[in-house]
């Protein structure tokens, strides 16, 4: 529907049908304006004019106020810098805002008419707005998709007269983040280090026994649909306290203290010690890696983690539709492996050279067997691009194996592998350089990745998997 009808009462016209909600003061009767509306006719959207406005003095200076919808729903404005206009709405000084403080759900299009500048921008909960446009005075703005808050701003005193806001009453902002906690045990991918004696720490086995002996640590993995500063809550036991290196999404951020429970976890404390800690999160697949740093960085004792909790930001909203939870990548730190063969024990420190701050001694020929195996959710079977970060000294070879989490490894070198053939050498074995791409093939679920000597030694910092987009 797509008829026009005047309001006298108000300076112009109203477009009706498909979704316009005029609101009015909440001191004016709402039958005196629907007197020519008939039973079929819908008003959605929000009208600022000279006849709907707030209450403003001749001084700029900020208002906030309460507007009814014709169905008597409430909906707050707040203007910032702003004085009275006879026969408009205000007049905005350079850094005047005008901007809904409650919902106006689904805002499909904005038109404002003015004597100035005006921009508009628009926001799913007022925490994050879009880059504002300019506006035509008189001309209609169309969204590309709809959003519940507008922000109309400007860049020099500017007179507004009127504005209509039309929306659809319906948000696509459905989704809320929730708490969301990982036991410990999914964190560790050195499986030779695994407590595994015990039920402990939210119902399933505790990372336990992590010291500073050899950068024992480990790494969650986790999707968060809103990007931001969420607060994380580490569950740990220690006896004597200690402390942990983090490096989130690659980049090193504050330690972790761990704090002196004089305890570890049992059948009377099962859940641990609660340490609360700020992180910057990305939109979509974080990593967060916690390493237990050499007894020469520091002084500390052994630690065991429960779990951690992402805590949700629940005053935030998102469209659920618009995430993509696909796995891309995956990042892994060769000292958190769990290492078989010659120099196992081997581990040098570079916080500025090293992802993760730490190398992993030389990989080689030990009969056979001699790598570094890593235990990983998958989280999505499928082919991956595998690259490796080395340092050899001569040209080398690197073996990988991949198999599901149940199956043995074989070390009498008749196993299948898939193979980097030719690798030149790096500068020096302390000089990282990347291997070429191999394609490999994960399975479902827990599955092991082993890397492998392949001829001439080399260390190991770091491998990464890309998922391979058909």
């Amino acid at each position: 529907m797509n008829k026009k009808t005047k309001i006298l009462s108000v300076s112009f016209a109203l477009a009706i049908g498909g979704g316009l909600l005029l609101l009015i003061p909440s001191f004016v009767n709402a039958s005196n304006f629907l007197f020519r509306l008939t039973a079929n006719d819908l008003i959605r959207g929000v009208v600022l004019n000279g006849s709907n406005k707030l209450a403003l003095t001749n001084e700029f200076g900020d208002k906030t106020g309460e507007l009814k919808t014709v169905e008597n729903n409430p909906v707050n404005v707040s203007l910032t810098s702003a004085k009275t206009l006879e026969g408009g709405f205000a007049t905005l000084s350079a850094t005047g805002v005008i901007e809904n403080t409650s919902m106006v759900t689904g805002i499909e299009s904005v038109e404002a008419t003015f004597t100035g500048n005006l921009s508009v921008a628009f926001s799913s909960d007022r925490y994050e707005f879009t880059t504002p446009v300019a506006l035509t005075t008189g001309v209609k703005y169309e969204l590309p998709k709809t959003f519940d808050y507008f922000k109309f701003t400007t860049d020099v005193e500017t007179q507004v007269s009127s504005i209509t806001v039309q929306h659809s009453c319906t948000t696509r902002f459905t989704g809320v983040e929730h708490n969301s906690k990982i036991v410990g045990f999914d964190s560790v991918t050195n499986i030779g280090k695994l407590n595994e004696s015990g039920n402990r720490g939210w119902g399933s086995k505790f990372w336990a026994a992590m010291n500073f002996a050899n950068g024992q640590g480990g790494r969650f993995h986790f999707y968060s649909p809103l990007g931001g500063e969420h607060e994380i809550d580490w569950y740990f036991q220690s006896g004597g306290g200690t402390y942990l290196n983090v490096f989130l999404n690659g980049t090193q951020v504050d330690d972790v203290t761990v704090p002196a429970t004089g305890t570890w976890y049992s059948d009377s404390s099962p859940t641990g010690q609660k340490v609360a800690v700020n992180y910057n999160l990305l939109q979509g697949w974080n990593e967060l890696y916690y390493l237990a740093p050499n007894i020469t960085h520091g002084d500390g004792q052994y630690a065991q983690i429960g779990a951690i909790e992402i805590i949700g930001l629940t005053n935030r909203r998102y469209d659920p539709s618009e995430l993509d939870t696909d796995i891309h990548t995956l990042h892994f730190e060769a000292e958190q492996g769990y290492y078989v063969g010659k120099n196992g024990g081997s581990r040098f420190y570079d916080y500025t050279n090293y992802s993760g701050g730490e190398l992993l001694g030389a990989i080689e020929a030990d009969g056979c067997g001699s790598g570094v195996t890593f235990q990983l959710p998958s989280q999505g079977a499928g082919q991956y691009d595998f690259t490796a970060r080395i340092g050899c000294g001569g040209g080398t070879t690197v073996k990988v194996f991949v198999d599901d989490f149940e199956t043995e490894w074989s070390n009498d070198c008749t196993t299948t592998a898939y193979q980097i053939d030719n690798i030149s050498a790096s500068a020096n074995w302390n000089v990282m350089k990347t291997t070429p791409s191999l394609r490999v093939t994960l399975p479902s679920g827990w599955c092991r990745i082993r890397v492998e000597y392949g001829g001439q030694w080399f260390t190991l910092d770091s491998f990464d998997l890309v998922k391979v987009v058909e």
